[in-house]
């Protein structure tokens, strides 16, 4: 499976949460071309604001009592740039990599983790930044915002879609 199929599932699982009116972000993890957990967000209607894509996706593979080994060999596909809880998340996970579609400059932390992270850090051997992919079908995650936007016409996550597509 390609890493662009891989990704269509990935913006599938988003379409999700455009359906029930959610910011449409959807992620899937991967252990080779397996399919191990997928996930959308939800809980923007109930303003329970943590129930990222990613954060339960990791949940319920979290769950499944993989081995860091095993971790380290998953892939995590998303549709947008993890935010920084996201992305701590997945390296408390030990994911091994992590793709997404839309690049977030306003909150995405890959971008800024990738900077910052320090070889000093390579003390924590377990503990490390996983790699990072992006763009991977960028206008089909555009598309995803875009479609947000048509629905939800105005708000803060509006506002933030709307940014987001004029940045990428």
């Amino acid at each position: 499976m390609t890493v662009e199929e891989k990704m269509r599932i990935a913006i599938k699982e988003g379409a999700k949460s455009l359906k029930n009116g959610e910011l449409p972000v959807g992620a899937v993890i991967f252990n080779g071309n397996d399919i191990v957990g997928k996930a959308h967000s939800s809980g923007e209607s109930n303003r329970i604001y943590l129930r990222h894509a990613e954060m339960k996706v990791l949940w319920e593979v979290d769950e499944k009592g993989y081995t860091v080994k095993e971790r380290k060999n998953m892939q995590l596909f998303v549709t947008l740039e993890p935010c920084m809880m996201c992305l701590g998340a997945a390296m408390g996970f030990f994911i091994g990599e992590v793709y997404f579609s839309m690049e977030s400059p306003v909150d995405g932390a890959v971008s800024l983790l990738n900077n910052k992270w320090s070889s000093d850090y390579d003390v924590l051997k377990s503990y490390t930044l996983p790699k990072c992919y992006g763009g991977i079908l960028r206008e089909d995650g555009k598309l995803l915002l875009k479609k947000y936007i048509e629905i939800k016409k105005e708000g803060a996550l509006t506002d933030f879609c709307k940014t987001l597509i004029n940045l990428g």
